[in-house]
């Protein structure tokens, strides 16, 4: 179920995502294929993140 929905926010293995807004508490804003996005924090940490190098 939460990956579909990851899914259909674009997020996908091997896209690019910025972390845009993180405070700690409530959702993490990020930013994926030019769209900002809203996870919970249950959703997000599903999430396998490879930190890269900045371009």
């Amino acid at each position: 179920m939460v990956n579909s929905r990851l899914a259909s926010l674009g997020l996908t293995p091997g896209v690019q995502v910025n972390m845009t807004q993180n405070f700690g508490r409530g959702p993490l804003i990020v930013t994926v294929r030019g769209t900002r996005v809203a996870l919970g924090r249950g959703e997000a940490a599903k999430i396998i993140v490879e930190r890269g190098s900045h371009e």
